[in-house]
Formats: C-alpha cells, sequence, structure tokens
C-alpha cells in the first residue's frame, strides 16, 4: 500500500468514528439520570406489624433526604436509573 491510500483509510475510519461519536452523544443528552439509591426499609405500626415501602435517599443541599416512593417502583424511576447506568 502506498502512503496516500493508507492515509484515505485514516481519514474515512476518523470520520466514521466521528459520526458514533456524535450519535452517542446525541444519546447522552436524552437521558435524564437521577442521582441517589433505592432503599427497600420497613416501617412499624402501632400494633408492631411491619410494612415494607421504597424510598430513594439522595443528597440535596448537604442533607441526606429519603423519598417515600410507594410499595413498588414506578417504571419512570426504573428508566432513570437504567439512564444513570448508562
Amino acid at each position: 500500500m502506498d502512503l496516500v491510500s493508507r492515509l484515505q483509510e485514516v481519514l474515512k475510519r476518523k470520520e466514521e468514528l466521528e459520526v458514533r461519536r456524535n450519535e452517542i452523544l446525541d444519546q447522552l443528552s436524552k437521558l435524564k439520570p437521577e442521582k441517589g439509591s433505592l432503599e427497600y426499609k420497613y416501617v412499624i405500626n402501632k400494633v408492631g406489624k411491619r410494612y415494607y415501602y421504597w424510598y430513594l435517599r439522595k443528597w440535596e443541599n448537604g442533607k441526606l433526604r429519603s423519598i417515600y416512593i410507594g410499595h413498588s417502583i414506578p417504571h419512570s424511576l426504573l428508566k432513570i436509573i437504567k439512564d444513570r447506568k448508562k
């Protein structure tokens, strides 16, 4: 291979990588990650029975907050968690 053809291949590969990079950046811009972690904890009622609930724990303004979610995790929150992993 001569130098010119090798250089053309490298430039073509560079363009392909730039296109792929732009696709990835576009996908990342559409994600909406949520900081924090899910916690499954119980609450005891007056007669001593335990009830389990999901909470989202995250730091806000230097304090750790527990945000009540409920008995099950909503699909929208599961999507946000998957987005964060990406």
